[in-house]
């Protein structure tokens, strides 16, 4: 009898190079090092929270970021609506909050707010909160296009996203 692990066939992968299949991807030094980022984000985001010199609207936007990390999607939307209702052209705010719904299966609102964001700000930038990839008020857009079924829409939205 042979031993599966040894004899498994290589994955090709997009890029047409060939891998094996292994549980390398499951790495305990890099997943400890994404943790210790994520828990230097989450005591940031405390410190925002409880900072008497914040903003309401920053305090509610830090509060939204934690529900949204621990993806408690209905938290993050009334913190980031929250957030809204003090600052309205909050441009982060309008980010995150057309995401998370997206997130939430709630397209159509996204696309509402998505769209005000554009409005507000269409040049604006972010980082996303899990993976620090930049995103752009384009690619909010886009998102919440494709999501509401707008495909040919969403296409043009993120080809011009500058983050694409």
């Amino acid at each position: 009898m042979t031993n599966r692990a040894t004899t498994r066939k290589p994955t090709v992968h997009r890029t047409g190079s060939a891998k094996a299949r292994t549980d390398d991807h499951l790495d305990v030094g890099a997943a400890a090092d994404r943790a210790r980022k994520l828990i230097t984000s989450v005591e940031a985001y405390v410190q925002q929270m409880e900072s008497p010199t914040a903003s309401a609207a920053s305090r509610f936007l830090a509060a939204g970021k934690v529900y949204e990390l621990d993806s408690h999607y209905v938290g993050a939307v009334a913190f980031y609506k929250r957030a809204l209702l003090v600052d309205p052209e909050c441009s982060e705010a309008l980010a995150r909050l057309a995401q998370t719904l997206v997130k939430a299966s709630s397209p159509a609102e996204a696309l509402q707010h998505a769209t005000a964001l554009v409005a507000v700000n269409p040049a604006f930038r972010y980082e996303s909160l899990t993976t620090n990839r930049p995103s752009s008020a384009m690619t909010v857009l886009g998102e919440a296009l494709r999501a509401s079924g707008y495909h040919k829409e969403a296409a043009e939205a993120l080809s011009s996203s500058p983050c694409a």
